[in-house]
């Protein structure tokens, strides 16, 4: 919050996208479908609305390969098993790790503040474990990439 108390924009559009996900999640309509039926009952910014959109999206198209990092990393559990707000919150995290732009630290942290408000006191550690896990496995992944180098100049 700030010091107005008012939310972080990046803040209320994760709250939103995990409001939109688990309604994706328990619902089984499409993400447009729940964006449509929450924007005309949740109030957001455009920025908001925009960013917490482009994250259920995100979440959406990545489905496979997240899943498969979650189911991966949830030693002992299987995905159906997995609350459908800990499934909600943990695709979200993932998607946002794999598209980039914020560290993994934050993600991580905005995702266990989610799990802090949303789920069961245990299911933080649960979430965190998961997370640590991707977050190390996809930051081992970019090391191992091979750069980029310049042109050679002629």
């Amino acid at each position: 919050m700030n010091a107005r108390g008012e939310r972080r924009p990046a803040s209320a559009a994760r709250e939103a996208a995990l409001q939109m996900q688990y309604a994706v999640e328990m619902s089984g309509q499409s993400p447009s479908e729940v964006e449509g039926w929450h924007a005309a009952s949740q109030p957001l910014t455009p920025a908001v609305r925009a960013a917490a959109a482009a994250l259920v999206a995100e979440a959406a198209t990545q489905r496979e390969r997240i899943e498969a990092l979650i189911s991966r990393h949830a030693v002992g559990w299987r995905l159906e098993r997995i609350t459908a707000i800990d499934r909600s919150i943990l695709k979200l995290a993932v998607a946002e790790l794999l598209r980039g732009g914020s560290s993994a630290a934050a993600v991580v942290e905005a995702a266990l503040g989610l799990a802090r408000k949303y789920s069961q006191p245990d299911a933080v550690r649960f979430v965190h474990a998961i997370l640590d896990a991707i977050a190390g496995e996809l930051a081992g992944a970019a090391e191992a990439a091979p750069r980029a180098r310049p042109p050679a100049s002629a």
